[in-house]
């Protein structure tokens, strides 16, 4: 959705109409960093993952939530060392007609070596018809220890700045032509 807190777009997940045993029922919306092989007979475990080793951690981002009735989106987290499951996290989403900021904060007990983000836009358990049409936007969605870059302010090529004496030694100045507005952080090496 371009519904979205920052950027362009966001992730929208919509409760719709599924199929249970040929019967009618609200199925969530879902998104998953891992899969489910479709030959599991009955003994089905979510593969797959993204590659993560940090034991403690917090997982955070913006969402928007418009539930039918009162239903609840759900954020879970799976964390896997050598395909085992050691740990799992995850809260419920309540409603919220504008962004809302959310963290999740965990502490495995061991260090994995990937984790399952799944999220959906209804309770696994929710299947009642009249949950069709929960609507949840998540978006900025990230590890506090891998912080995303998508308020990075763009410096443009017409900004021009003199930097001198070149050689130096000890003491370096830095001109810009104009007042950018901006502060600049710089880290030099020889």
């Amino acid at each position: 959705t371009t519904d979205a807190q920052k950027g362009n777009d966001a992730i929208e997940l919509i409760t719709y109409v599924g199929n249970r045993n040929n019967h009618p029922v609200a199925q969530a919306g879902q998104i998953s960093t891992g899969w489910y092989s479709n030959n599991c007979n009955s003994n089905c475990q979510e593969q797959g993952g993204y590659p993560f080793s940090r034991q403690i951690d917090t997982l955070a981002f913006w969402y928007k939530y418009a539930p039918s009735g009162n239903d609840k989106a759900n954020v879970n987290l799976s964390f896997k060392k050598n395909h085992n499951n050691i740990g799992n996290s995850g809260t419920s989403l309540t409603a919220s007609t504008n962004y809302q900021y959310m963290e999740i904060p965990f502490n495995v007990g061991q260090v994995p070596d990937s984790v399952i983000v799944g999220i959906q836009s209804s309770d696994w358990q929710d299947s009642l018809l009249s949950y069709v049409g929960s609507d949840l936007k998540i978006d900025e969605i990230h590890f506090k220890s891998q912080p995303l870059t998508t308020g990075i302010f763009a410096y443009k090529n017409e900004i021009v700045a003199s930097i001198f004496p070149n050689p130096t030694s000890e003491k370096l100045t830095i001109s810009f032509a104009e007042n950018t507005g901006k502060q600049i952080d710089l880290n030099i090496f020889n």
